[in-house]
């Protein structure tokens, strides 16, 4: 306003002069004025509609479920982590827990488009990082693999006896397996639904209880006076290079890992202007 009253005899010169100039200006500006106006409105109207016929709510509520959904299918791998029959199903588990995590990001993609929506709680973590959790998550794997091979050979060797010392350790060293690959899964999931410096600690414990009870095994193997099969050996072999990196990747600080941030905002970043 101030500008306008001290350039007002500027103006009127120029319009004496210019009159389409000065009339073709203020045409623009009131059209681009009108054209927010407009947007705004449109925009209001239709988060208006999604709310009147319920949309919203049961985006959110499909959130609320494929969450919950989630947080099952974590709570039924750890109570079957114990169990020596879970292994040969991890692969069918795999997959079922994908879908989930899919749904689950379509729907935040969802909802981050909604007019109005909030940002979307979360973590992150560099993808430097999550690359070498994503190798690591790869020689767990394999070492689990391997895992069902050693299970077999050790029931070849007792017959139809009571499972041995040395079986009933195993089971112990592929339940802390299994619960570090949970782990390494979260750890890799795109955008991380739990606080990777928790999971990161969590994992070490994992690794560090398997390594521990591999190294039992081998002095019962050796007890019983068993030869160590090349299949051990090797399951050795990927639980070392699975542990040894880990220290590497982050400082002392949790936010050197993982910390909460704008998930709407990073997933706007990683897909350019997609989510903008």
């Amino acid at each position: 306003m101030f500008i306008a009253v001290v350039t007002s005899a500027d103006l009127h010169k120029i319009y004496q002069v210019q009159p389409d100039f000065i009339l073709g200006a203020f045409l623009s500006v009131a059209s681009f004025c009108f054209a927010k106006a407009s947007t705004r409105t449109n925009r209001d109207r239709a988060l208006e509609e999604l709310h009147r016929t319920g949309v919203i709510k049961e985006v959110y509520l499909a959130r609320r479920n494929t969450l919950a959904a989630r947080e099952r299918l974590g709570d039924f791998f750890h109570s079957q982590a114990e169990s020596h029959d879970f292994l040969a199903g991890l692969d069918l588990y795999e997959v079922i827990s994908n879908d989930v995590q899919a749904a689950l990001t379509n729907i935040d993609l969802v909802i981050q488009r909604l007019p109005g929506d909030k940002p979307l709680p979360g973590f992150e973590i560099p993808e430097s990082h999550r690359q070498v959790f994503l190798d690591r998550a790869r020689d767990v794997r394999e070492a689990l693999r391997r895992g069902e091979n050693m299970r077999r050979w050790l029931a070849a060797r007792r017959g139809d006896a009571a499972p041995s010392q040395a079986e009933q350790v195993f089971d112990v060293l592929v339940s802390d397996l299994l619960k570090a690959h949970f782990a390494l899964h979260e750890l890799c999931e795109q955008p991380p639904r739990v606080a990777p410096a928790d999971r990161l600690t969590a994992l070490r414990g994992y690794l560090t209880a398997a390594s521990a009870r591999a190294k039992e095994l081998a002095k019962e193997l050796e007890r019983q006076e068993l030869p160590t099969p090349e299949i051990f050996t090797i399951m050795i072999r990927d639980l070392a290079s699975a542990g040894d990196s880990l220290p590497t990747l982050v400082g002392t600080a949790p936010d050197d890992l993982g910390h909460s941030r704008d998930w709407k905002k990073n997933a706007a970043d990683r897909r350019g202007v997609r989510g903008a």
